[in-house]
This record gives C-alpha cells, structure tokens and sequence, in this order.
C-alpha cells in the first residue's frame, strides 16, 4: 500500500453560513490559475489528503488538510466604493463598519464577502 496525496478544490456558491453551497472535486494540482470556475461558484479553496488503495483493492481516505485562503473570481469594493456606491444607510455599509471590514468582493455569482487577510481576487467577473 503506497500512500499517496490528491488535491482537491473546494467550490463555494453562497454568503451564508446557514446557505453555503459547496462542492470538492479532485484536481491536479494547487495551481489555484489552473482551476476552473463555474459561473455559479463565487471562488474556492485548494485542499490536500492522503489516499491509499489497499491490497485488496479497498482505497482509504484521510481527512482533508492544508486548506488555501479563499480564491474569489469578482470585484473588490472597499469601504469608500460601498460609500459611494450605495450611501451610508446601506446594509453592506452598516455589515462592514460593524463587523470593521476594509473591503469585500462582489463575487461573480453576485454574493458578497468579506475578503479576510490571503484572500486574493483572480480576476474580475466578465
């Protein structure tokens, strides 16, 4: 039995704790610019685990590890953007002085998130 690491991307779709949507699927490698989004998806993480197949043909699992900061396909706004764009009597306004975040991502799917430190936007949604 020869362990061996697979990489995996997990896709998220939704702002939500209570709503998020995600979907792991196996990939080559933790090249974050070889992974491919669905218009659906506002970005992903990269993952890692081991996996190993038995002599008796029985493959093991472990659990995932080493999870990237967050890739984001969408557009950057920081605090002065959202006070430009939609006032100072705006929910996203009121979110970001709340909970004292310097910038979000309107994500390609049209959800918002906060963009915590390592997080990186690829590109910006088409």
């Amino acid at each position: 039995m020869i362990p061996r690491t697979r990489y995996y991307a997990e896709f998220m779709s939704s702002g939500s704790e209570q709503n998020v949507i995600r979907q792991i699927i196996p990939c080559e490698c933790r090249d974050p610019l070889r992974i491919e989004v669905s218009d659906e998806f506002a970005g992903f993480r990269l993952l890692q685990r081991t996996e190993a197949t038995t002599d008796t043909g029985e493959l093991l699992k472990g659990e995932f590890r080493d999870p990237s900061h967050w890739y984001f396909i969408g557009k950057i706004k920081t605090f002065v953007d959202v006070i430009n764009e939609q006032g100072t009597n705006s929910v996203l306004y009121k979110n970001m002085q709340d909970n004292k975040w310097d910038a979000v991502v309107e994500a390609q799917n049209g959800r918002v998130f906060p963009l915590e430190h390592g997080d990186v936007v690829l590109r910006e949604r088409s």
